[in-house]
């Protein structure tokens, strides 16, 4: 798609222009499949507790004689590794035993008051969030345009759960009939969450992997034109998704969510993934641990991110609380890396500046081989928007770049309307499952479009349905509808409001100069 073809005026009074393609997109196969069948499906159990409850808990994760998860700690690294999760109600308590994924397993067990604490359950994980959400935003989006809702492109999820449980999740899908659940007999993943009712800091633990009965044999299909890569802990998928594409799937677009897993293990590892993926979706702190975390001085050491980083000076990270929050990253480094001299280098706070580290992580991504867009999320801050495009008439590929705010007070407010006016409560913000939204809403936009679409386009309408999975404590759409229905629509509705005025003024007005990098080999700056 062309940039001016972005900010033209709009098709018809119901269909905006920056949306045009979903009308025009021929009737190939636009579907997609998620990737992750052994560790896709998790059962996430959210258990809200008191301060002084949660602090309790804290002193007895940061004392624990698990090595495993003394080295999690360590590294900054927030997902907290587990062998098992079980969880019971006695006496009056709810009894939380977690097992450490060691060779001789260390078990934590931790007791909170019933009557202080707030359970929630649900399914989700990475994987099946961003499928799930990608085949509900296709449909609600083709109701707020009062299209047609034959043909729409479907959403295939590998399922991995007992049956019972599975006919539940089918009778929960049926309202969105372009989300294909194929069951697969095993048991999900478990994740726990430990959050602080007053601070909203978590502590997370999470098994790698759930189980597969292999007695049964999995149903396969014919792939379909996307493919969905996402925080997989086993390397193998991406080199057998890189071998595939490579050879025997060249049309084929493989849309891929960077998660923790990845982040750990550096980005060398993954060039050969990286070079077939069309699309790339992480936020700013993960892109800056990955890349430099690359063995390569030339990468890590990149001559722009450099000028922009700051010197980590204080010798300890400043003290922020517990949790999920004291074991994250520290602006996006791990601590480990803290203490390497060479290593000493933070995002620095200044919008501005992030903006630049941000241009240039998504440069470096398009360099190993990025081949469309690159989105890049900050958090409150803009998200960046680099796109690589053909031009037809020089015959040659360009990269545009764009920052695009997030949504403004006002329209938080008015999407927590929508939700209240609907009967539901929005007391419990939770951010999880919104980095699936974001890359759901931009694998949904490049479906119902036949992958013709801007990437302002995207990201406008990314923020508001990640505004929307923010303001509730579910982690994907299909919770959400269950709860409130008709939600995701009535978000949509909003957004398509001005999307052409907003889509307009971005590019116009947000286009960014692209960076110029000193630290080219001299063969490269002499050919053309």
């Amino acid at each position: 798609m062309t940039e001016q073809n972005a900010s033209a005026t709009p098709l018809t009074a119901d269909i905006p222009q920056s949306l045009s393609h979903v009308v025009k997109r021929e009737l190939d196969d636009c579907d997609v499949v998620s990737t992750s069948i052994e560790c896709g499906t998790v059962e996430d159990i959210r258990i809200e507790v008191p301060d002084t409850v949660f602090r309790d808990a804290e002193q007895k994760v940061n004392t624990t004689r698990s090595p495993s998860i003394q080295e999690k700690i360590a590294q900054g690294i927030p997902k907290l590794p587990a062998r098992s999760i079980d969880i019971v109600e006695q006496g009056g308590r709810i009894l939380l035993t977690v097992t450490s994924d060691d060779d001789r397993p260390v078990t934590l067990n931790f007791s909170f008051p019933k009557g202080e604490t707030e359970i929630h359950r649900g399914l989700g994980g990475g994987a099946f969030n961003t499928t799930v959400d990608s085949a509900i935003i296709n449909l609600a989006l083709c109701r707020a345009l009062g299209l047609p809702e034959q043909n729409l492109p479907k959403a295939h999820l590998y399922l991995t759960l007992p049956e019972d449980q599975a006919d539940q999740v089918r009778k929960q899908a049926e309202p969105f009939p372009n989300l294909d659940i194929i069951w697969v007999d095993g048991k999900p993943r478990r994740s726990v969450f430990i959050k602080n009712k007053d601070s909203g800091e978590e502590i997370y633990f999470s098994t790698p992997y759930g189980e597969i009965n292999p007695k049964r044999p999995i149903p396969s299909m014919r792939t379909p034109r996307f493919l969905l890569l996402h925080n997989q802990p086993d390397d193998r998928i991406f080199w057998d998704v890189a071998v595939r594409v490579r050879n025997d799937l060249k049309d084929h677009s493989v849309v891929w969510s960077v998660g923790s897993n990845q982040i750990r293990d550096g980005i060398d590892p993954y060039a050969s993934p990286i070079g077939v993926c069309e699309t790339m979706t992480l936020n700013l702190g993960e892109a800056l641990a990955w890349i430099r975390k690359s063995s390569s001085s030339y990468i890590r050491d990149d001559d722009v991110l450099l000028r922009y980083l700051e010197e980590y000076h204080n010798g300890e990270p400043t003290k922020s609380g517990a949790g999920r929050v004291s074991f994250v990253r520290l602006f996006g480094i791990f601590k480990t890396e803290l203490q390497q001299k060479e290593k000493t280098l933070v995002l620095p706070e200044d919008p501005i500046k992030r903006r630049i580290v941000a241009q240039r992580c998504a440069d470096i991504l398009h360099r190993f081989g990025v081949k469309e867009s690159v989105f890049i999320t900050d958090g409150g801050n803009p998200t960046i928007a680099s796109f690589k495009y053909e031009d037809k008439k020089e015959g040659v590929r360009k990269k545009v770049q764009y920052y695009i705010p997030i949504i403004d007070k006002e329209t938080g407010e008015r999407i927590d309307r929508i939700i209240q006016e609907a009967g539901c409560d929005i007391s419990h913000k939770d951010a999880t499952g919104c980095g699936d939204s974001y890359t759901a809403t931009v694998l949904a936009l490049k479906q119902i479009t036949g992958n013709h679409i801007y990437p302002t386009t995207i990201a406008i309408l990314a923020n508001h349905i990640a505004r929307l999975v923010y303001a509730l404590p579910f982690s994907n759409l299909m919770e959400i509808e269950a709860y409130c229905p008709g939600v995701t629509e009535k978000v949509l509705r909003l957004a398509l409001e001005n999307l052409d005025e907003l889509n307009a003024r971005c590019c116009a007005n947000n286009k960014l100069e692209l960076l110029q990098s000193q630290a080219r080999s001299l063969i490269f700056q002499v050919l053309r």
